[in-house]
């Protein structure tokens, strides 16, 4: 079985999250929400802002800046998902494996987890961007898989992988790709598209190149497959996947 670009999904305690809420996830120049203060603001204010209008990267006029939002702002962000938690689900969190390990950090859903706080609610369900199934499994906060990986070993979603072998794999610029070994870190593929193709070994020695048509998308997989075995017979699935990463010019969130 391979894993590619894979985020599964699954269960946990909302209290294995809650370290997270107390501290400020957006400034350090104030204080956390308290659910005093999110009732306070249920009670006294109708306003409401749904998720889209503030992001962490604007693209257009009709979009503010995540890190701009005031403080009232946001209540009227946890507002939204305290109304509609009651009415549906809540769309996944998101979380990865952070700098602390063998513990998951929120990188997405902050007002979704105040909101879940100030609903009592027991669990919350989150989309995990990179993470080793075993190790999540024996977490404290656990509590079922809702999407399980394919295998209990590496996945993410910038991530190719079987039980034996794991890359990480980045695209830029419509044109280039960039592989490197999960566990020794060093860079195994460079591809600029009809450029140069430039091949090293797990450790970083230089193994072989091409340049101009063939530095391509299939010369990079076949090359990755030389280097990791048990990527061989899922080459076109690899394939079509680095075809749109290509295409696109980056590596989306996941399947």
């Amino acid at each position: 079985m391979i894993s590619i670009f894979e985020v599964p999904v699954a269960r946990f305690k909302l209290s294995y999250f809650e370290e997270f809420l107390c501290v400020n996830p957006w400034t350090d120049k104030e204080p956390t929400l308290s659910v005093e203060e999110i009732k306070a603001f249920m009670g006294s204010s109708s306003k409401r802002i749904p998720p889209g209008v503030f992001v962490d990267v604007v693209e257009d006029d009709f979009q503010l800046d995540n890190f701009t939002a005031s403080r009232e702002q946001h209540l009227a962000r946890i507002a939204w998902f305290i109304d509609r938690d009651a009415v549906e689900p809540l769309e996944c969190i998101k979380v990865w494996t952070g700098v602390v390990e063998g513990k998951l950090e929120p990188v997405d859903g902050y007002h979704r987890l105040y909101a879940k706080l100030f609903n009592q609610s027991e669990t919350v369900d989150a989309s995990i961007m990179l993470g080793t199934a075993s190790k999540i499994e024996k977490l404290d906060g656990f509590v079922e898989w809702i999407k399980p990986p394919v295998h209990s070993d590496l996945f993410g979603s910038a991530i190719i992988s079987t039980f034996d072998h794991a890359v990480e794999l980045g695209a830029d610029n419509r044109d280039r790709i960039w592989v490197n070994d999960a566990k020794t870190t060093q860079c195994v593929i460079n591809m600029s598209q009809g450029r140069l193709l430039q091949v090293s070994s797990r450790h970083g020695q230089p193994v072989h190149y091409e340049l101009d048509a063939a530095s391509n998308v299939e010369n990079a997989v076949k090359w990755i497959a030389e280097l990791y075995p048990t990527f061989n017979e899922f080459r076109d699935e690899i394939l079509n996947e680095l075809k749109q990463c290509t295409v696109v010019g980056e590596c989306y969130e996941g399947k």
